[in-house]
């Protein structure tokens, strides 16, 4: 929610908004339908009005999201704090850099409003406790190749500069107040066509409307006692799009067999990938060697790079995963019935069990459920998912993918890297995922 911080005899300053890119300027052929995005994006935050601002051939959408004790009692002109911000550090500045603005919350002295402004640019916009206020401005702190000014009313933070309330009142400009959410203008002809439509329709839905009635009335009541085309609507959709293929998890393997287990010196020590994010990450510790050549070698690979703030002995590297092959998917038909795949499933994790590997089954769920009342869905319809962990041996991964049933779908991969003093590895692969099978 968005929170009133300062007040001043006319105007107001806000902090909390909502930021989100609403337009490139490769985009300006639609700026007619800035409207209708501002109005969808504050329906689904709650936000009664909105600001604008202009960085990196963007346009950036600010949205006002007032909590039930924030309403604006006094009728007072609401500013963006982090746009007033900008307006004075830019004029102070003469052009635009990085900058970091921390002040105090008056209502609050457990936390403190933070602003962060990166190349011109809101990044940061939200009430934090003072602990969670310190990390985000040492994060932004440390990034490579950033200088951030930072201005506090106490100037107590090292290299800071003191800044009062009144100093960004000065800066209140037409640009950073907060507006009303554009109108619908459509929605409004729509209505008065359907006016006029209405009323010349009137004495025919005199005529039919009792009977017309009673058989709307019926048939929604059928519709509410029973949700099982809604159930096996959701369930065809999200069965579209499961997990990987075995094909795409072999490629996936493949790959990762191809990294260095010692690089500029680091060690490589954990790569997760995840459907969900079509991401894997590459965690190394630090055995003598420098971040800079880590970063210089993560950009030449096209990977993304991240450093732990509380540990910069540990790197974390980031890459799409690329693959040409379609997602797993099954169709109702391909899910077995439940006794029939309980014996098989059995008997698969029995040979793992018997290989001394590692399997943890969770509890099943019926799936999917959200948005659905499962007491009104028929039993025979309804399909259950199960967690399903297995943790083995890098080099068993395709006997033991050769093993598993296709209603097993893998969402999760994890190798762990385990070094010892002799240099030799210990390589141990750990799959996520969940089984289908029907709930009867």
């Amino acid at each position: 929610m968005s929170t009133i911080v300062h007040t001043f005899e006319q105007e107001a300053l806000v902090a909390g908004l909502s930021w989100s890119v609403l337009r490139t300027d490769g985009d300006e052929q639609k700026s007619h339908q800035d409207g209708k995005k501002i109005r969808r994006q504050a329906a689904l935050l709650g936000a009664s009005a909105y600001c604008q601002q202009v960085a990196n051939q963007a346009l950036y959408l600010g949205l006002y999201s007032a909590g039930l004790l924030q309403k604006n009692k006094n009728r007072k002109k609401l500013y963006s704090l982090a746009l007033a911000f900008l307006a004075a550090f830019e004029a102070n500045q003469q052009k635009t850099l990085n900058a970091i603005l921390l002040m105090p919350l008056e209502q609050d002295e457990t936390r403190k409003v933070l602003v962060v402004i990166e190349a011109g640019q809101v990044v940061h916009d939200k009430i934090e406790r003072v602990i969670d206020a310190q990390q985000v401005i040492e994060k932004y702190r440390q990034q490579v190749g950033m200088n951030f000014h930072i201005f506090t009313a106490d100037a107590l933070l090292p290299q800071s500069k003191q800044v009062a309330w009144k100093d960004l009142q000065q800066h209140c400009q037409k640009w950073s107040q907060l507006k009303p959410l554009p109108k619908n203008k459509t929605a409004i002809s729509i209505v008065v066509v359907l006016a006029i439509v209405a009323l010349a329709s009137f004495f025919y839905y005199q005529l039919v409307w009792q009977k017309q009635k009673q058989q709307t009335l019926l048939l929604q009541q059928n519709q509410l006692n029973n949700h099982t085309p809604k159930y096996l609507s959701e369930l065809e959709k999200n069965l579209n799009q499961l997990a990987w293929t075995n094909q795409q998890l072999t490629l996936l393997t493949n790959a990762i067999e191809q990294e260095k287990s010692y690089l500029n010196g680091w060690a490589l020590t954990t790569i997760v990938c995840s459907f969900a994010n079509q991401e894997c990450q590459y965690s190394y510790q630090r055995i003598g060697g420098k971040t800079q050549d880590m970063v210089d070698w993560a950009l030449t690979q096209h990977k993304q790079y991240s450093i732990e703030s509380s540990q910069q002995d540990v790197l974390v590297l980031s890459q799409n995963i690329a693959t040409n092959t379609a997602y797993l998917q099954l169709k109702p038909p391909q899910i077995p019935p439940l006794r029939s795949s309980q014996i098989e499933l059995h008997s698969v994790f029995q040979q793992l069990l018997n290989a001394q590997l590692q399997v943890a089954i969770g509890q099943p769920l019926v799936w999917p459920h959200q948005g659905i009342d499962l007491n009104k869905v028929d039993a025979k319809a309804k399909v259950l998912q199960t967690p399903i962990e297995i943790k083995l041996p890098w080099a068993l991964k395709q006997s033991t993918l050769s093993l598993i049933p296709a209603y097993i779908a893998w969402r999760e991969l994890r190798l762990q890297v385990s070094h010892d003093a002799h240099n030799s590895q210990q390589l141990t692969l750990t799959l996520k995922g969940h089984s289908y099978v029907q709930a009867h």
